[in-house]
């Protein structure tokens, strides 16, 4: 079990990696929600699985805002952008 220095290490770079991928996380969890797996959600952008799998193993920064609205609009989501 970690304890001190140790743990907050392991804390801290699971906040970083899990920041790094929000975006990414809710695209998963909304894929899965509507049933569909990485092979059904490539057939519906027809692309490839491993394209698939390559924009869910990614961090949100390498996304575009094409695979985002493709992706969104696919599992039932509406793209929102908001500036301010």
């Amino acid at each position: 079990m970690l304890r001190g220095h140790g743990y907050r290490r392991v804390a801290d770079a699971v906040r970083q990696i899990s920041a790094k991928t929000k975006l990414i996380d809710q695209l998963i969890v909304a894929r899965v929600a509507a049933g569909l797996t990485q092979s059904q959600m490539a057939a519906k952008l027809r692309c490839s699985q491993s394209r698939i799998s390559k924009i869910e193993d990614s961090q949100d920064a390498d996304l575009s805002l094409g695979d985002i609205h493709a992706y969104a609009r696919v599992v039932g989501l509406k793209l929102q952008l908001d500036l301010r």
